[in-house]
């Protein structure tokens, strides 16, 4: 799959534009997040190891094919806009859950190493790509700093995710309302890796039955 297009429909619910791309600043370190971006040296991490190879856990992460199969917690719905996998491309998405129907949500892609690493800046938008502050949280930081990285865990060929988020340019309010919401970050983050295990499942099934003769 070319992860650079722009989707139609299914995948686009309005027109993909092309845009400029506007200089960004060289990715961070998780040493340079703590001294430069967060009091005190703070930041949200979770960790989860996965029983498959890099390759595979790669094409999940950066492949809307995939990620519209996991990507929300269960009894969500996840609608991918645009997925454009290059530096200062974005990736936009929905979620959509039977109680609400939470904001967009932006990407831009700041640092690709394929099967390593993934850089980027997060953002809630508008329908049409505008950043906006979050309907349901108006002290949540108006941009965040994310990074996960892929590990491989011999000898299984198992792979460790790790996934990092700080707010970026924030106040001092914005930096305790991201403190305060661990919890549930946590629970967010952990809800969409269990569903990542069960479409990881489904695929190993499914790889199983087509290969049986």
């Amino acid at each position: 799959m070319d992860s650079s297009k722009r989707y139609p429909t299914p995948y686009s619910t309005t027109p993909p534009t092309s845009k400029p791309r506007t200089p960004l600043p060289m990715p961070l370190s998780t040493a340079q997040l703590s001294q430069q971006l967060l009091p005190g040296g703070l930041h949200f991490t979770l960790t989860r190891e996965f029983a498959a190879p890099k390759q595979l856990l790669w094409k999940l992460y950066t492949e809307a094919d995939h990620l519209a199969h996991w990507w929300s917690p269960k009894n969500e719905k996840t609608t991918i806009v645009e997925l454009d996998l290059h530096r200062s491309g974005a990736f936009r998405f929905e979620r959509q859950s039977p109680e609400r129907q939470t904001p967009w949500s932006k990407w831009i892609y700041l640092d690709i190493q394929p099967m390593k690493l993934l850089t980027y800046f997060q953002s809630f938008t508008d329908a049409h790509g505008k950043t906006i502050r979050s309907p349901e949280n108006p002290k949540w930081p108006m941009e965040m700093y994310g990074t996960i990285t892929f590990e491989a865990s011999p000898p299984l060929h198992h792979t460790i995710i790790t996934h990092t988020l700080a707010p970026w340019n924030a106040s001092e309010q914005e930096h305790q309302t991201f403190n305060q919401a661990r919890l549930n970050m946590k629970s967010a983050f952990q809800k969409s890796w269990d569903q990542l295990e069960t479409y990881l499942t489904q695929l190993t099934i499914n790889n199983n039955n087509t290969s049986s003769p």
